[in-house]
């Protein structure tokens, strides 16, 4: 048995590939721009470098790369990392680079999982909401944080008061006769 696939196959596969990377293209880079953080940008004499990022939107990070010119020149990375806010470690699920869009795209990496391209498309679809939900995890998170520092803060508080007491306490028994 042959895994060759259909020319009519084939002809939809590509043009399901297209679509999905047009709405990426048009959509996740303003995204990144708009609420993602700035990494670097250099001015040049001909043109404008740039590389923006996004991290934990709804289990996905994003990093751009733009060259500004007549002629384009973008890049966009995306790791998938569902309950995690943090893409460390994790192979991006798309890395792409094109010029004008699509039509003149080349694909470095596409993860074939459906599950995170699912996602990308909602997002894609309702940013609002994706960007609402990244804002209160990283706010749960920040809290959590919180929470965890003030925790180990009075414990070394205590671990420290326990030292002292023990340094302290020959004298102490000595002082007041209990030993």
């Amino acid at each position: 048995m042959t895994n060759k696939v259909s020319t009519d196959e084939l002809l939809k596969r590509v043009e399901e590939r297209k679509k999905f990377l047009e709405l990426i293209i048009d959509c996740i880079p303003k995204l990144v721009l708009e609420h993602g953080e700035r990494v670097s940008y250099v001015e040049k004499p001909y043109h404008i470098e740039a590389e923006h990022v996004l991290k934990g939107l709804d289990g996905f990070s994003f990093y751009t790369q733009g060259s500004f010119t007549m002629y384009g020149g973008e890049n966009l990375k995306v790791w998938h990392h569902p309950g995690s806010t943090k893409s460390e470690g994790v192979a991006p699920v798309l890395n792409i680079d094109w010029w004008k869009g699509v039509e003149d795209c080349k694909v470095h990496a596409f993860n074939p999982g459906s599950e995170w391209q699912k996602r990308l498309k909602a997002i894609a679809a309702d940013k609002d909401t994706a960007l609402r939900k990244a804002a209160q995890a990283a706010a749960e998170q920040a809290s959590n944080d919180k929470r965890v520092a003030q925790e180990a803060a009075r414990v070394a508080a205590e671990q420290h008061a326990r030292r002292l007491l023990e340094a302290n306490l020959p004298k102490e028994a000595e002082r007041l006769r209990v030993a």
